[in-house]
């Protein structure tokens, strides 16, 4: 099982269990979170959508800043 704490800033943090390792984008669509415009980060790095991730963590959806 993997748990997940998946979350949009500024916004609530909520926790999902899956059965094994999955992609970004599934995971966050399961939480119902849009990407758009901004950067997903995963243990204090930038993933992919398409990524896959396979061990228990925090998954940010942080807006990007305009004009950095």
């Amino acid at each position: 099982m993997l748990t997940l704490k998946i979350g949009k800033m500024p916004g609530k943090i909520e926790e999902f269990v899956f059965g094994g390792p999955v992609k970004v984008s599934e995971a966050l669509a399961t939480a119902g979170i849009s990407a758009e415009g901004c950067s997903v980060k995963f243990g204090g790095s930038t993933v992919g959508l398409d990524d896959t991730i396979s061990t228990d963590g925090l998954l940010l959806v942080v807006p990007n800043i305009k004009g950095a």
